[in-house]
């Protein structure tokens, strides 16, 4: 799997803004939102239209007063664009590409360099013990036992974590979630083994 399975999306606009330099600004490049800029864009618990102002920074580059000057229906289709960027799993995308994904050693949509400086272009889930959940569990909150899992579900660091695209980590939270409340039969025969 290559980077070349996640295309940035060129969002024309319908009317055309001024940069903060002055510049005409007719189309934005969506990119990929990766999982750590999305959290911080939300950790303040800010309303929706400010969260999706910083989504439309990090993806787009557009800064706050370039939002502000968006006409509404540009800024509407905008944040439904970044809405599926932060909110759809690599599934999804993957899909549309034509690529089937491997349910316990999925591929990323955006590989990540790994704090070893490795390319990192798929996780070998391993599914967790009632030991490891147990440990979960004594984590102090939320946020802290989702990390825990995650790291122990798939080998990666917090930083490597927070590097992942939000929709990488949509998928993994999916799986690492089935993994936690589905029965056995859930799993196909031969898979999840680890």
């Amino acid at each position: 799997m290559t980077a070349e399975h996640f295309k940035p999306e060129t969002m024309t606009l319908r009317w055309p803004i001024r940069s903060d330099q002055g510049k005409e600004v007719t189309q934005l490049i969506l990119q990929s939102i990766c999982h750590g800029d999305h959290a911080a864009a939300l950790a303040d618990k800010a309303d929706e239209r400010q969260a999706f102002a910083r989504c439309a920074r990090f993806s787009c580059g557009l800064t706050e007063t370039e939002v502000k000057r968006l006409k509404m229906p540009d800024w509407n289709t905008l944040r439904l664009k970044i809405s599926d960027l932060v909110s759809q799993d690599s599934e999804f995308f993957l899909q549309r590409a034509g690529i089937a994904i491997n349910a316990d050693c999925p591929q990323l949509m955006i590989p990540i360099q790994g704090d070893d400086g490795r390319k990192i272009d798929s996780i070998a889930l391993t599914v967790p013990t009632v030991e490891t959940t147990d440990l979960m569990q004594k984590q102090q909150n939320e946020l802290d036992r989702n990390a825990f899992i995650s790291r122990s579900c798939t080998g990666l660091s917090s930083s490597e974590l927070n590097r992942l695209s939000a929709p990488d980590w949509n998928y993994l939270q999916k799986r690492v979630g089935n993994f936690l409340n589905e029965s056995a039969d859930y799993f196909r025969s031969g898979t999840s083994t680890s």
